[in-house]
């Protein structure tokens, strides 16, 4: 990618019957004050160079055409692949500015929301869970959900694997679901559930392999109207059971083989969908003929499906983050993007099982077909040398050595640690740990020889993937159909880590002259308690005060006590099971990106920058429910106060401003301005240059 070229580009611009039917109309005009609409886009592949990829221009051009055929938007969403995986970190910067700027940053006016896809999770040079959440201005992991207008969605991203929705996101999803159980849901994904979608039988990769779970979830849950993917590029509105399964097209990336079958292949554009009480419509959308596809040859591209739906225009908005497996003695940082001032709740509960990581018992086979061949890999773990033969059956991980392999060994490795441009680490950021931790290591053999003996090491790496601690291989007992634990004492201490840093487990069981199969029932890692000599009831921090709980496993927070400076941390403590938090952040009157903000009676208070991922800072503030006037963005403007009062907004800052602007929209006509100078105006945005630490602007009464 070419800079010149980038910043060229930058710079411009209760379920009842259900009916379904296709619908083709053009018109969306009669939707916009019935109901709620939304678009999604995926798949852009910044970066990429392959034969298919549209130039930046082009992309820019058709999020354009996105926003001038659909100007009154209240959500938009991007199901991820922001970028393209292969990329260097200087070029993944520069597709997060353009994404930032001239994706998401065209929806100023429009509730924007992020689920990351494999290629920006896959692999990076610092926790790419991390970067995903700074990206997507996420108040604390990768999934989330929200209220809007009575109907709720939800984030749901595919983490530790490209195929493979964890314990950890379905812990919290369970909740988050019984939270808001009632309620029509959106369930949003980059990946596909199996049987619904076309997924070209790529199982290693085009499909979750725990869909089932998910659909058992859905299921249960008994309110999906639909899930929503990207991924596979292509077009694609499948009905099945009375929920819709719809593949989001492209805004860039791989253009399909026509040998898939007919899912629009050639057009860049996305999925538009509006939701009122009577039911749902789906109508995919060409940016690249500005049409829906429905009107080019593909009926089967627009779809409604009659049923009844919670949505309700009055209904408040809220938004929940949370965690489905915080451990003990890991601080967890949360940040304010979603400003409100109602009492937030937090709920909690407690998980069934002990396990840390992903998979623990083998329960996914091993067998998986991608690109035309059958591979063989098991979820959550990398069996080394690459020639040792596992297979991943209801009996456990079968592992037999290759007899090439010097001395029979056979190395049992979790996560999965590979890299890419030497520190570019796939997955990096799974297993967080702290200083002073305890935890257990529990084996289960079945079968094994004699002869063979096992042994565990482990090393300690930061969040740029620099290893600061490592352990020397311990001997394990070797003992068949029973449970074997090994403990493990993390060092208090370490030269140049801070005691609030969190590092990253990365362990190995390894196995010596195995000369014969061996079967593992189990590789677990739990959480001792702090004193294993001791019992502590379950202490749960917040900041710097202890929360009490009550027996539902719910509190009721105030958010002057909750996020200081925009932030919050959250603890577990003595606790050797991990348990699952929801936050829920109630009736937020602004959604804050690209930075960290508090509220102050009215008065909005930005904090910081969320990350260093723009060279000029551009922060973008929406409204949550209708506002004739607001100052929609800031430029190169991030330590201030904006104080929205009756007919005026007044803008103040500690900094003199240097370059710094603002874009206000005004429905309600500016009458002055005052510390500033209008430079443009163009339909309900008016862009002012700031001259002075105090701006006021005045409008029409």
């Amino acid at each position: 990618m070419e800079r010149r070229k980038f910043l060229k580009v930058a710079s411009a611009a209760g379920m009842v019957p259900a009916t379904l039917s296709f619908c083709a109309q053009n018109d969306t005009s009669k939707l916009k004050d019935k109901g709620l609409s939304a678009f999604i886009f995926s798949d852009a592949h910044i970066g990429w160079t392959g034969k298919d990829q549209p130039t930046l221009e082009v992309q820019s051009t058709m999020i354009s055409r996105i926003k001038q055929f659909f100007p009154n938007l209240d959500l938009v969403f991007d199901t991820g692949d922001v970028h393209h995986g292969n990329l260097r970190e200087a070029q993944r910067v520069e597709a997060r500015e353009f994404w930032l700027q001239e994706m998401a940053g065209q929806f100023p006016n429009s509730l924007m929301h992020y689920i990351p896809g494999n290629h920006e999770l896959g692999r990076g040079a610092s926790d790419a869970e991390d970067t995903v959440s700074k990206l997507g201005s996420m108040a604390f992991r990768p999934y989330y959900s929200f209220d809007y207008k009575g109907i709720h969605f939800i984030s749901l991203p595919q983490l530790i694997d490209t195929i493979l929705i964890s314990e950890e996101t379905i812990n919290w999803l369970k909740q988050d679901l019984l939270i808001n159980a009632g309620k029509s849901t959106i369930i949003l994904s980059h990946n596909s559930l199996s049987g619904t979608t076309y997924s070209n039988g790529e199982t290693g990769y085009r499909v979750t392999v725990n869909s089932e779970e998910i659909f058992r979830i859905i299921k249960n849950h008994g309110k999906v109207l639909a899930w929503f993917h990207g991924h596979n590029h292509q077009y694609e509105v499948v009905l099945k059971d009375n929920i819709f399964y719809v593949s989001n097209g492209r805004i860039g990336g791989f253009n399909p083989p026509k040998k898939w079958g007919d899912y629009g292949q050639g057009h860049l554009g996305g999925v538009f969908f509006h939701i009122d009480a009577d039911g749902i419509t789906i109508k995919c959308f060409s940016a690249t003929e500005n049409n829906y596809l429905s009107l080019l040859g593909y009926p089967k591209l627009s779809q409604h499906l009659s049923i009844q739906t919670s949505f309700d225009p009055t209904s408040p908005v809220n938004y929940y983050c949370g965690h489905g497996k915080i451990t003990s003695g890991v601080k967890y940082r949360i940040h304010n993007h979603y400003l409100s001032k109602s009492k937030s709740q937090l709920i909690i509960s407690q998980n069934l099982d002990k396990a840390i990581n992903e998979n623990s018992a083998f329960n996914y086979g091993s067998k998986f077909h991608f690109a035309g061949r059958d591979v063989n890999r098991v979820i959550g773990f990398q069996v080394r040398p690459n020639k040792t033969i596992f297979n991943s059956t209801e009996k456990g991980l079968e592992l037999t050595p290759a007899s090439s392999v010097l001395g029979h060994n056979i190395r049992v490795c979790f996560p999965v640690e590979k890299y890419k441009f030497k520190n570019h680490l796939s997955r990096s950021g799974y297993y967080r740990c702290a200083l002073g931790e305890r935890l257990n290591l529990t084996l289960h053999l079945t079968t094994i020889n004699p002869e063979a003996s096992l042994s565990f090491s482990y090393k300690l790496m930061t969040q740029t993937h620099h290893t600061v601690f490592e352990a020397e291989n311990q001997a394990i007992k070797m003992a068949l159909h029973k449970d074997q634990t090994l403990h493990i004492e993390l060092p208090t201490h370490l030269e140049g880590v801070s005691t609030n840093q969190n590092l990253y487990f990365f362990g190995t069981l390894k196995l010596k002259d195995v000369t014969e199969k061996a079967v593992l029932k189990l590789i677990q890692l739990s959480h001792a308690t702090v004193n294993p000599t001791e019992i502590k009831s379950m202490n749960l921090q917040l900041n710097k005060n202890s929360l009490n709980i009550d027996n539902l496993g719910q509190t009721v927070i105030d958010n002057k006590y909750l996020f200081e400076s925009g932030k919050a941390q959250l603890r577990l403590q003595n606790s050797e099971y991990t348990y699952a938090v929801t936050l829920k952040l109630a009736q937020p009157l602004w959604q804050i990106r690209n930075a960290i903000a508090s509220l102050e009676e009215e008065d909005i208070i930005i904090e910081q920058m969320r990350s260093d991922y723009q060279t000029t800072p551009e922060i973008i503030l929406t409204p949550t429910t209708y506002r004739s006037y607001y100052i929609s963005k800031l430029f190169n403007l991030v330590k201030c106060r904006i104080s929205i009062q009756p007919n005026q907004i007044l803008l103040s800052t500690d900094d003199t401003p240097k370059d710094a602007s603002i874009s206000v929209y005004n429905e309600q006509p500016l009458k002055t301005v005052s510390g500033g100078t209008v430079v443009e105006v163009e339909d309900l945005i008016t862009h002012i240059k700031v001259n002075s630490r105090n701006l006021k602007l005045e409008f029409v009464a």
